[in-house]
C-alpha cells in the first residue's frame, strides 16, 4: 500500500529506514506505531527486514589482503514466483527487481614510505581503500505474462497483456531509476533476436520500441534517430545524451551456440563500456599508491582533504526472460571486470 502513495522516499535505495523499497516489514512499523513516529523510535522495536543475500570472503593478492562482500536486495514491490509475476504494474514497479552491490576492501602496505628510505608514518586507518559497484536486474518493464495453467509446456507462450501506446508505466520505472542511481541508465537486454516461432523476440521488438519512444519524446535532447544494426545483430548506439536510455541488445543464446566462443570474453566489451559510463564508488587516502594517475578517470574529488573518492553515476540494468541464468552470467562479468578496471 505504501507504494501507492508515491512518496519520493518509497523508492530510494537506502535500507536504513522503513520507507525503503527493500524493507519488507515496513507495514508492521506503520501498523503498530503509525507514520508520525520518528524513524529511530520505530527501529528500537522492529528491525528492518531485508529479503536478499550476503556473503563476504577474504582473499590475498600479491601479499595484500582483500575483502570482497556481495549483497543482493530484493524489492518488496510486485514480487512473486517465476511465471506468475512478469513485467510491470501500473505504478512502474517491475517483477522481482533485485539490486546487487559488490564491495571491495583492500589492505595496502603499511610502510608506504619504506621504499624511499623514510620511516613509516601511516596508521592502520590510512592503509585501507574501498570500492563499490551497484547493478540491477528486473523483469522487462512491459505489460506481459506467461500462461502456465493450460498445458505442461516447460516454455509457456509469452503474451503482451496490454499495449500502452505512451509507455507511461515504463517511463515511471526509468524515472525512478534516474532518481535512485542518476544517469545514464544502461539497459542490457539478453533475450533472443530471432526465432523460427516468435516467442522472446516479441518482447525484444516491443522493448526496443519502448526505449526508442521514451528517448525521442522524453530523455534525448538530440532527437536524431539511429536505426542501424551492427554485424552481430545488436543495435548501433551513439554516445548517450544527458538522461538518454542506452539500449544494448546482446543475444546471449546466439553467442553460446557458436563453437569455441568464450562467453565472458565475448561480453566483456559490453560490460566494460557500461562500467566506464557509470563509474564506481571508491575512497582511498591521498598518500596511497594509485591515488594519482589511476588508469581510469572515474570523476573523483577530494573528501575532507585526506581522501580521494569517486561516485558511481548511473546504473547497468540487466534482464533476460527469467532474470536468472543469462542475467547471472552478465552480472558476474560486470562484477568481475569491476575488480580490475
Amino acid at each position: 500500500e505504501d507504494g501507492k502513495r508515491g512518496g519520493g522516499m518509497d523508492y530510494l535505495g537506502c535500507v536504513s529506514g522503513f520507507n525503503s523499497m527493500f524493507v519488507w516489514n515496513s507495514h508492521l512499523a506503520n501498523h503498530y506505531f503509525g507514520e508520525n513516529l520518528q524513524q529511530k523510535d520505530k527501529e528500537r522495536w522492529i528491525v528492518p527486514l531485508i529479503h536478499g543475500f550476503f556473503d563476504q570472503v577474504k582473499l590475498s593478492s600479491f601479499g595484500k589482503e582483500l575483502k570482497v562482500s556481495l549483497l543482493a536486495r530484493r524489492s518488496k514491490y510486485f514480487a512473486g514466483t517465476r511465471f506468475l509475476k512478469r513485467g510491470i504494474n501500473e505504478l512502474g514497479q517491475v517483477a522481482n527487481e533485485v539490486e546487487t552491490e559488490q564491495i571491495v576492501e583492500a589492505q595496502l602496505d603499511r610502510d608506504l614510505h619504506a621504499h624511499k628510505g623514510s620511516p613509516s608514518t601511516s596508521s592502520s586507518s590510512d592503509t585501507l581503500r574501498f570500492s563499490s559497484i551497484v547493478q540491477l536486474r528486473g523483469s522487462i518493464p512491459l505489460y506481459w505474462s506467461q500462461e502456465t495453467s493450460t498445458s505442461l509446456n516447460p516454455r509457456p507462450e509469452i503474451r503482451i497483456r496490454r499495449y500502452d501506446p505512451s509507455y507511461s508505466a515504463t517511463k515511471q520505472h526509468f524515472d525512478r531509476l534516474h532518481e535512485r542511481y542518476g544517469k545514464p541508465v544502461i539497459v542490457l537486454n539478453l533475450i533472443k533476436s530471432f526465432e523460427k516461432r516468435p516467442r522472446e523476440m516479441i518482447l525484444r521488438v516491443e522493448f526496443a520500441q519502448a526505449v526508442d519512444y521514451l528517448n525521442r519524446f522524453y530523455y534525448r535532447k538530440d532527437t536524431k534517430k539511429s536505426d542501424g544494426r551492427d554485424a552481430s545483430g545488436g543495435d548501433k548506439q551513439e554516445a548517450p545524451q544527458t538522461g538518454e536510455l542506452l539500449f544494448v541488445h546482446w543475444d546471449f543464446s546466439k553467442c553460446t551456440k557458436q563453437r569455441g566462443v568464450n562467453v565472458l570474453g565475448a561480453i566483456s566489451p559490453v560490460v566494460t563500456s557500461a562500467l566506464k559510463s557509470t563509474g564506481l564508488f571508491y575512497c582511498l587516502p591521498k598518500s596511497s599508491p594509485g591515488s594519482k594517475g589511476s588508469p581510469v578517470d572515474w570523476g573523483g574529488a577530494s573528501l575532507g582533504g585526506a581522501y580521494n573518492w569517486g561516485k558511481q553515476q548511473g546504473v547497468l540494468r540487466t534482464n533476460c526472460i527469467d532474470c536468472l541464468d543469462r542475467t547471472n552470467v552478465a552480472q558476474f562479468a560486470y562484477g568481475f571486470f569491476a575488480l580490475s578496471p
